[in-house]
This record gives C-alpha cells, structure tokens and sequence, in this order.
C-alpha cells in the first residue's frame, strides 16, 4: 500500500514538473516573424551592380527588453573595392546598423558610417587599408506589455560585392 502511494505522488510529481518545463513557468508567448529573407536578398543582388556577387550573410534578430548590439566582423582584401547592402525590411522595430574600423572592445575605434535606412548600400573606402570591417546592428529594447508577450523576430540581410578586375 505503501509503494502504491509512493509511485502515485511520484508520477504525480513528475508530471507536474514536465508540464512546468514544457509551458516554461510564464504566461503564454506569441512570435511575430517579420523576416523576408528570399525577398531581400533579391533586392540586394539587384543592388550590387557593377560589382560581383560575393555572399550573404542573415543575421536573426529576436527583439528583447534591453538594448542589444549584435556585432558581425567583416574581412576585406587588401585593395579590392567593396560594395555592401543591407537590407532590414525583415525587422519590425528600427534598429541602427553602424560600421566601424575595430571591434568594440576596442576604445580607439572609428565610426566609418552609420544608418537608419531599411535599404541601403556602403562602399568602404579601399585607401583606408583595412584588413577587416566591423558592423554593428544596435537593436533598442521592446517593452513587454502584460499578460501574453508578443516576441518580435527579423533578420538583417547583408549582402557584400567586390570590384570584378
């Protein structure tokens, strides 16, 4: 009788604790996926013309609610021009993307550009001799409003081009 007992408050136990963990110990969450990934990397292939198509990169973005900076290392050849479009039509909040010389744990960096823009192209300048490129995508923080929280996800989409010589 006594095992009996046991093994029910057990199982009882353990089920509880499943659908704890399944459920996640917080109210009910929905996901706004705004990312139009094929989309956007058509329009930005389209944009690289004269310079040759070099590779994508798509950067998920999930908002929260604190400010984020999201940082993506670029290398670049020595004497090669580059063109770079960005593509944020797959991001609900605005976020700001920065592109700067060294990384951010360095203190003597410099900001070499800055946007806001949903579309929009960057050439670095080649005489700067740079052997990389740091871009940051600065997310500001969403705020959660009450019972269910909304979680907003996009993607950055990064398109980079070199000069066909």
């Amino acid at each position: 009788m006594k095992h009996k007992l046991f093994t029910l408050i057990l199982s009882g136990l353990a089920i509880f604790l499943f659908s704890f963990v399944i459920k996640g110990g917080k109210e009910e969450s929905t996901e706004n996926d705004t990312c139009k990934r094929d989309e956007s990397v058509e329009k930005c292939k389209g944009d690289l013309n004269p310079f040759r198509y070099s590779g994508v990169k798509t950067t998920h973005i999930v908002s929260k609610p604190y400010d984020q900076i999201i940082e993506v290392a670029m290398p670049l050849y020595f004497d090669t021009e580059y063109r770079f479009v960005f593509n944020l039509d797959g991001l609900n909040p605005n976020i700001k993307v920065e592109v700067y010389d060294k990384t951010q744990r360095d203190d003597s960096r410099k900001k070499l550009f800055e946007s806001s823009a949903k579309h929009f192209q960057y050439e670095p300048d080649p005489s700067l001799g740079l052997n990389r490129l740091y871009i940051n995508y600065v997310v500001p923080p969403v705020e959660s409003s009450g019972e269910s929280e909304t979680i907003e996800k996009g993607c950055v989409v990064f398109t980079a081009g070199y000069k066909n010589v």
